[in-house]
């Protein structure tokens, strides 16, 4: 069996003290290659002054060496998006992505689409933006918070490394909402109810199915309205719904729904939940109660109890919604290209697998043969061209 081994795609930013942190983890369980432009010695004159010290153990590459070095029992640790297409295209056992803090986001919609990819891609995400790691935790990924000033964290890394190298999926993360409810928990207790900390509280309560989820975030509803929060009932109360259909009280999920439902988007969803409801239909009402929360993990878990014309059809909307584009191309059959729009539709998205798998060459002809019926669809190339060029600042500066 090949060695067990680390492969670094690393962030412009070398003085991020949290990655230097994680790197000397990595290096205490096997090799770690750090991919670089420079020579050792080079990278090291190129450090700044004051910083947390580079592991001794770590090695340098060149990425032009990388196919030399790469085997099957290799996990590439990814700490930038731009990285995506070149990561995907090597196929490492695992990816493991830390998103820094101080990245150059000045590229918003390249950069959000990258970043998509990579977390549809990774096994386990990193960060130290609690709310980052809620919201792709809500999308079902392994999310686990890192922060800089308590090295706490560092033993919850260590184990869900140790769980990915003993090939299963990490469940630290479940861990750290239990440790996280009780952090918010203490500091309901000192202060008293609050706002941000009785909502945080039940989102950590509703993650691990516990119905003291239900008592806080009304707490944290009416904290809200007190504090003239005018959007309280979208951003507090319809949390609520997600609560009481997690809790199997599906009538009162749909009620609830229904009082927070003031644009018309949102009231043909909840008219949509009624009918459902009307038909007999409560798990798919159940299932949609999840989506509109954007719960997709909850809604993921329900596709096998959905009739299977739905659950493919559900099973695409979702997949693209949270970036998994490989399992969303997947979902869709012969049937489905029916016009021109979706037959074009079903390029682009072809087109973006393939660029992933670094076939850019067929990517191409996949999106010039949608911009056919559409030129909007050379808009796919033109972000080809951009993350080429980020990449090649991306690799300079590393």
């Amino acid at each position: 069996m090949d060695t067990l081994q680390f492969v670094i795609f690393p962030p412009p930013n070398t003085a991020d003290p949290i990655l230097k942190r994680l790197l000397a983890l990595l290096c205490e369980s096997a090799p770690v290659y750090y991919v670089t432009s420079r020579s050792k010695v080079e990278f090291h004159e190129h450090s700044e002054p004051g910083q947390p010290a580079w592991p001794e153990a770590l090695n340098y590459v060149l990425r032009s060496e990388l196919a030399q070095l790469w085997n099957e029992n290799t996990i590439a640790f990814v700490a930038h998006p731009y990285w995506v297409h070149a990561v995907a295209s090597l196929h490492p056992k695992h990816i493991i992505t830390y998103e820094s803090a101080h990245l150059d986001k000045s590229n918003e919609g390249l950069y959000i689409a990258c970043m998509q990819q990579l977390t549809a891609l990774s096994q386990l995400i990193c960060s130290a933006s609690e709310m980052k790691c809620l919201d792709w935790s809500f999308r079902g990924f392994s999310a686990l918070l890192l922060q800089e000033e308590s090295t706490v964290y560092d033993v919850l890394f260590q184990e869900a490394v140790h769980e990915l190298t003993g090939s299963s999926l990490t469940a630290v993360h479940r861990r750290q909402w239990s440790e996280r409810a009780a952090y918010y928990e203490s500091l309901r207790e000192q202060s008293g109810p609050h706002e941000t900390v009785s909502f945080l509280l039940s989102v950590y309560m509703y993650l691990l199915e516990d119905k003291k989820s239900l008592r806080y975030a009304e707490e944290a509803f009416l904290q809200a309205v007190m504090q003239g929060r005018n959007n309280a009932l979208i951003t507090h109360y319809r949390f609520i719904s997600a609560i009481y259909a997690q809790q199997g009280n599906l009538s009162q999920a749909v009620n609830t729904y229904g009082i927070t439902a003031y644009s018309d988007a949102d009231m043909n969803k909840y008219h949509s939940l009624l009918q459902l409801m009307a038909d007999g239909q409560e798990t798919a009402a159940l299932f949609h109660i999840y989506r509109f929360n954007d719960d997709y993990r909850a809604a993921l878990s329900m596709l096998d109890l959905l009739p299977e014309q739905n659950a493919r059809h559900l099973s695409f909307q979702l997949y693209r919604e949270t970036g998994r584009l490989e399992k969303a191309l997947g979902e869709v059959a012969a049937s489905d290209l029916q016009t021109e729009q979706d037959r074009r539709e079903f390029r682009i998205l072809s087109g973006s697998v393939e660029a992933m798998r670094g076939d850019r060459h067929t990517a191409i002809r996949l999106f010039m043969e949608a911009a056919e019926s559409d030129e909007d669809a050379l808009v796919q190339i033109l972000a080809l061209d951009a993350l080429d060029e980020e990449l090649r600042i991306l690799e300079q500066g590393s």
